[in-house]
């Protein structure tokens, strides 16, 4: 098995928030608080959750899935983005 790269911590910690804000809505009246990180979601991930604001209006499912599926994915992206301009950086 390879080794654990850096660029899997972003996705994977927007992969996490995103679980945890979903399963705030189903968890007891104590814990819906956490469904706040959902609007915190639609913050940080701002070109995915234009198009996350406007799926709602029509299917509030496929929304949710937009912004896990895709929003992990640029998480992803921005990433690997990163570590290459880092690796060009360096000299």
């Amino acid at each position: 098995m390879g080794r654990f790269k850096a660029v899997h911590i972003l996705p994977l910690i927007h992969l996490a928030i995103c679980s945890i804000a979903i399963l705030a809505y189903l968890l007891p009246p104590q814990l819906q608080f956490l469904g706040i990180l959902w609007v915190v979601l639609n913050i940080v991930d701002f070109p995915i959750s234009a198009v996350t604001v406007a799926l709602a209006w029509w299917n509030g499912v496929l929304a949710g899935a937009w912004i896990v599926i895709i929003g992990t994915l640029w998480w992803y992206f921005l990433s690997v983005a990163g570590s290459f301009l880092r690796r060009k950086i360096r000299p």
